[in-house]
């Protein structure tokens, strides 16, 4: 930098010359630094331009989503590019089929935005629930997973099954209407007793006694469940028993639901049992499973003693007003109890059930 010089009041030629010596010896200290070249600015490139063209990590899958729709041909789902980057992704009935499932899957193996995923009636198959299964190994993110009626089959009951045993962040498998059969249910039994879901729906397919052979031991075994729907199934018999000694040992079941089953009186003595022995249940729906008065009498005996049921549904079974009454009058008896709702839809009720309701 030049250092600025003060000019004087000249006076006389003498002035002058000491000024004029004094501007020499000032321009002759300037110094004038000329950049030198880093080897990096001739052909090279420099730190700025390195993070120019780095490109940031795409954490939704976009990119990834668009590429495998043109890949597979089809047209990308506008409504799932909309919503990648939020934390739920509702689609059921967009009739994606099993290559629309393949591109969706693969674009969320990376995702860490999306925690629920509904997916239900979307014509997934077998086939298409490999894909979701395939991407549930590695994406850890996701918590809340549904697949109803995509009828998935064998061929998806195995895959999902497997990753079961793999992913330990899903918290609730919704799987209602499938078409899973007896021999489905063993991919699923045994990850029962350990997995880490709290919620599981099984509802609306097709296990009968053999399957319920099979879920009795790990609904007894398993410790992290509070919520199980095996609702509109043909579980029956032996198979109805063994649920219900599942439930007898379960510590951890809050909400079962075994209506549209056929339990009939066996299961309901079996459940009566359970229901001395389980205080952690406090929901429970066994409406429409063929129990008569002879059955309701073990379900009553059952909740005399029982201290955390809060609603209880027997509603559409064959008991007669004879059997409401029964059930009101157990629960009276209780001196424990905490029941807030007793459904018996489609009991008759005569002067001595209008009585019990009364006295309730």
């Amino acid at each position: 930098m030049v250092e600025a010089v003060e000019v004087p009041v000249l006076e006389s030629l003498s002035d002058v010359k000491g000024i004029e010596e004094k501007r020499s010896s000032v321009i002759s200290e300037i110094r004038v630094e000329v950049p030198v070249e880093s080897p990096t600015s001739d052909g090279y490139e420099t730190d700025l331009e390195i993070e120019e063209e780095r490109t940031s990590y795409d954490t939704t899958g976009r990119e990834v989503y668009v590429n495998q729709c043109k890949s597979l041909n089809i047209i990308p789902v506008s409504f799932f590019l909309r919503n990648m980057q939020t934390s739920e992704i509702q689609m059921a009935h967009h009739g994606l089929g099993p290559k629309g499932t393949k591109a969706i899957a693969l674009a969320l193996v990376n995702n860490t935005t999306v925690l629920k995923l509904n997916l239900a009636d979307n014509a997934l198959e077998g086939e298409g629930g490999l894909y979701i299964a395939n991407m549930l190994r590695e994406n850890c993110y996701i918590t809340v997973l549904d697949l109803s009626e995509n009828k998935l089959g064998t061929a998806g009951a195995k895959s999902l099954g497997d990753m079961l045993h793999i992913n330990v962040n899903l918290k609730e498998v919704y799987l209602s209407g499938n078409n899973f059969t007896d021999k489905d249910i063993e991919h699923f039994a045994e990850v029962m007793k350990d997995f880490r879901l709290t919620h599981f729906d099984l509802s609306r397919n097709c296990i009968g006694e053999k399957g319920g052979l099979l879920l009795g031991p790990a609904i007894a075994a398993n410790e992290s469940l509070e919520y199980l729907n095996l609702s509109w199934n043909n579980i029956r018999r032996k198979g109805a028993v063994a649920v219900a000694n599942g439930l007898k040992n379960n510590v951890m079941l809050k909400h079962l639901n075994l209506s549209w089953n056929g339990f009939g009186d066996e299961g309901a003595v079996a459940i009566g049992e359970a229901l001395r022995n389980n205080t952690i249940l406090v929901w429970l729906d066994v409406s429409h499973n063929r129990i008569t008065i002879e059955g309701i009498k073990f379900l009553a005996k059952g909740v005399e003693g029982n201290e955390g049921i809060k609603f209880f549904n027997v509603a559409h079974n064959p008991i007669t007003s004879a059997g409401g009454c029964q059930i009101l009058e157990s629960f009276g008896k209780n001196s424990s109890t905490v029941i807030e709702t007793v459904d018996i839809t489609n009991v008759r009720v005569d002067e001595e059930l209008w009585s019990c309701i009364k006295r309730s």
